[in-house]
């Protein structure tokens, strides 16, 4: 028997060609299990200034398609939604133009940036060496009251409603963090905020 891919997991497509004048690219990697190299969707959301411009959803199929219950239960992607998914390494010759020489976001940067680097590193893959920005760090630097800086909390202060562990939702909450973060600094665009304000 068949098993469709649920309406919830509805890819975007990655654009063709890259986004003209992209200020920053934020990316939300969703995993099938512990190991780093096993992500199985990614959502993104380019921007101008702090602007959205595009989106994209892809889900991955992991190395043998392989999940751990574990993980299956975070994003509630199943093996039978990415076994006719393309795998990270047909995806990487859309997605590289996206990612060099592009400032990545993320909230919980040191995760995504790991997803990245390590399953490039499965595949073979060079490493863009991408620069990161990670929302949690700059989140506490602006909100040092808010009781933990989870993508939730923060979204929440700020009155975002989202999905929580869908790869394109996260992506677009950790945008949604960018823009109130400039306001308070004083910054106008994203690659500002890696710097003292």
């Amino acid at each position: 028997m068949m098993i469709e891919t649920t309406s919830r997991w509805q890819e975007l497509p990655i654009p063709v060609e890259p986004i003209v004048g992209c200020d920053a690219l934020v990316i939300d990697f969703e995993t099938a299990s512990s190991a780093y190299n096993s992500a199985c969707a990614i959502g993104m959301v380019w921007l101008r200034g702090f602007i959205p411009v595009a989106r994209a959803f892809r889900l991955i199929r992991p190395p043998d398609n392989l999940y751990s219950p574990f993980n299956i239960g975070i994003p509630g992607i199943r093996p039978a939604d990415t076994a006719d998914a393309a795998s990270f390494a047909e995806l990487w010759p859309g997605l590289a133009p996206h990612v060099t020489g592009t400032l990545m976001v993320a909230h919980n940067a040191r995760f995504d940036a790991g997803v990245l680097a390590r399953t490039l590193r499965h595949y073979g893959l060079d490493d863009p060496a991408a620069e990161f920005l990670c929302t949690v760090k700059l989140a506490r630097q602006v909100w040092p009251e808010l009781p933990n800086h989870t993508l939730p909390t923060v979204a929440g202060h700020l009155g975002y409603r989202f999905s929580h562990h869908h790869a394109l939702e996260d992506a677009e909450a950790a945008a949604e963090i960018l823009r109130p973060a400039g306001e308070i600094t004083g910054v106008a665009e994203p690659r500002r905020l890696l710097e003292p304000w």
